[in-house]
């Protein structure tokens, strides 16, 4: 096998942020990436592997997609100079799970939904029982979502502090307000985590 650095991967796949496939991609590692110098890893649940692949095939890697059978842990790592410095510029650095602030500016504005679909797949829940919508983040992150959803549908929401004195931060949408939202998230995309979108699916209006 190639040293990483030296295995295909598009490295600027994120430089300027112009479909569908690059912004979903962006949220969901806002949500469930973790940068550190010039890596890149995203750790998801085994029986999500398939994820991965997708994420794989958008930016056009070489690299291996690892299993921790003991673990029930599938990995995918890369190391990209270029990929790292554009994460940045959307916010998405090194510890950032308590001082994200997603930079949407850079982010065209047909193209935000598929960002926050990305985060929810990533750091958000759809309940299976009711019409319930919720994501985790800073009060930064949950402050933005909560704009879009607010100047979409004028939804209604509560925000939640679980844990006191840390930036972590929860929002839920219930009711006829989160149907609207998830038809507005999930309907007419291409990139997803499919058990999210066959949960999605039961509330689209």
């Amino acid at each position: 096998e190639k040293p990483a650095h030296r295995l295909n991967v598009n490295h600027l796949f994120f430089k300027s942020i112009t479909t569908e496939e690059q912004a979903y991609w962006l949220g969901f590692i806002a949500a469930d990436g973790n940068v550190s110098g010039t890596s890149l890893k995203l750790m998801l649940q085994e029986k999500d592997v398939n994820h991965l692949y997708k994420f794989k095939s958008s930016i056009q890697s070489g690299h291996k997609i690892r299993i921790s059978e003991k673990y029930h842990r599938a990995e995918f790592g890369l190391r990209s100079e270029h990929i790292i410095d554009d994460l940045q510029l959307y916010g998405i650095v090194e510890n950032k799970s308590l001082i994200f602030n997603p930079n949407m500016d850079n982010i065209p504005e047909n193209l935000h939904r598929h960002f926050w679909r990305g985060m929810i797949d990533g750091d958000g829940y759809i309940s299976k029982n009711r019409p319930v919508i919720t994501l985790c983040g800073t009060y930064e992150t949950i402050s933005k979502f909560s704009d879009y959803s607010w100047n979409l549908f004028r939804c209604s929401y509560a925000i939640y502090c679980p844990n006191s004195g840390k930036n972590h931060f929860r929002i839920s949408i219930q009711g006829q307000n989160a149907k609207m939202l998830i038809t507005n998230l999930y309907r007419y995309s291409s990139m997803y985590l499919n058990r999210k979108l066959e949960i999605a699916k039961e509330y689209f209006i």
